[in-house]
């Protein structure tokens, strides 16, 4: 039963792909923030292939999520992107992942790029202003 779900899953992730691929960079990023772990891995893969450095700080924040497949993943896109490993390895104890997240971090802000996700535009303004 457990091998079916597995190809189930492969062929979910395959479908999904697929419209991923053709999406714009911001539509990405949204698929990177998804909370779903199969719409995240087919994003995770779109980012490796195309070597989408704007993706980079969502990766390393993924280095920490709950889904061991996406922890794995993404580590395979930042290498693939990057060259670099850090020494990541996504079954490592929870504290040896966090150091290793840390040094992704450390690398992001070596390389001029913001470590955290740029959060989301704010609500339009309601023409008041704020002194």
């Amino acid at each position: 039963m457990a091998f079916k779900k597995e190809i189930f899953r492969h062929c979910i992730l395959v479908l999904i792909a697929g419209v991923v691929i053709g999406c714009n960079g911001s539509d990405l990023i949204s698929l990177l923030e998804d909370e779903d772990p199969v719409i995240r891995l087919s994003a995770i893969r779109q980012a490796s292939q195309s070597k989408d450095y704007r993706a980079l700080p969502y990766l390393v924040k993924m280095l920490g999520d709950e889904d061991g497949d996406v922890r794995l993943f993404s580590v395979g896109a930042l290498r693939k992107i990057t060259g670099e490993s850090m020494g990541y390895h996504s079954y490592d104890s929870p504290a040896k992942r966090a150091s290793a997240q840390e040094r992704w971090r450390e690398w992001l802000i070596g390389h001029g790029i913001e470590p955290r996700p740029a959060r989301k535009p704010a609500e339009p303004s309601t023409g008041e202003k704020n002194e």
